[in-house]
């Protein structure tokens, strides 16, 4: 069981931020006016909504890796909900890209799986040299007993 990195929810981090700023520069100017503690709260009632649906987004989409298949839950928004299952003696080969400095000092990179159908990308992959060692190793284990 593996989840994308945390950095996939910057921009509902920034958004989060954003929205909450604007709904306290009134503050600044007008302070403790009725008006302005209805548009904070607004403001902040806002931004956790916001994020939030980043944080789900994030937290219903994984990768789990059986002894028999790789499976991707996708979560796109609130209600779409996106399973990929590849078995695993279909698997041709499983590739690793961590690209740039950002991706190799928080650890989080691309998992590329080709299949005789198509390709599986997983972007933004938490830990994917882990990741891709399991995988590895569950394709040969299953691929040994197939053969013997």
């Amino acid at each position: 069981f593996h989840h994308r990195h945390p950095v996939v929810m910057r921009k509902s981090l920034v958004a989060m931020l954003l929205i909450l700023v604007i709904g306290l520069v009134p503050f600044a100017f007008v302070p403790w006016q009725q008006w302005t503690w209805y548009l904070a709260g607004g403001g902040l009632i806002l931004s956790i909504i916001v994020f939030l649906y980043g944080y789900i987004s994030w937290y219903f989409t994984y990768i789990i890796v059986t002894d028999m298949r790789i499976l991707q839950v996708k979560q796109q928004g609130l209600f779409n909900r996106e399973l990929v299952g590849i078995d695993l003696e279909k698997i041709q080969s499983i590739n690793l890209e961590v690209k740039g400095i950002q991706q190799t000092l928080l650890k989080f990179g691309t998992i590329v799986i080709q299949t005789i159908a198509g390709d599986l990308i997983i972007h933004n992959m938490h830990h994917p040299q882990k990741v891709h060692e399991q995988m590895t190793h569950a394709v040969r284990v299953t691929k040994q007993d197939l053969e013997g």
